[in-house]
């Protein structure tokens, strides 16, 4: 689904993501050790090094807003397959990654015909580039 709604080329077998459930706590040690508030509320993510999708373990696969996570994870995982490190290596890359997971995780479900929509603190992010001129 990630393929056909992004564009990318799809993944060779062996360059598809480990996909796991764990824990929002295990999540939260894992990704923000040092600082465990900067990831309240994290529903999934794709770790470059692994080639790991982790996600809540709370998620039910048979709901399309819990899928739209993993979706927008697999996206990640098909940038960075093109893109490589320099996918997340400043912040305006990254946050260039993170508006265009957000809006194929929303087209995905807009298909599945539902109305919840994510990435709206996007427009919030602002990168220090940003501010160069001030």
């Amino acid at each position: 689904m990630a393929t056909s709604l992004s564009g990318y080329p799809a993944l060779k077998p062996d360059r598809i993501p480990t996909v796991i459930a764990l824990p929002e706590k295990a999540i939260i040690e894992e990704v923000c050790p040092t600082d465990p508030q900067n990831c309240r509320g994290l529903a999934a993510f794709f770790h470059t090094e692994t080639r790991r999708i982790v996600y809540r373990d709370t998620f039910d696969m048979e709901n399309d807003t819990d899928n739209s996570f993993l979706v927008h994870e697999l996206v990640h995982a098909l940038q960075f397959e093109v893109r490589g490190s320099a996918l997340f290596e400043t912040c305006p890359a990254a946050r260039e990654a993170e508006r265009e997971a957000y809006e194929i995780q929303n087209r995905y479900l807009k298909r599945q015909g539902q109305f919840a929509r994510f990435g709206e603190g996007l427009r919030f992010w602002v990168c220090p580039e940003d501010r160069s001129g001030d």
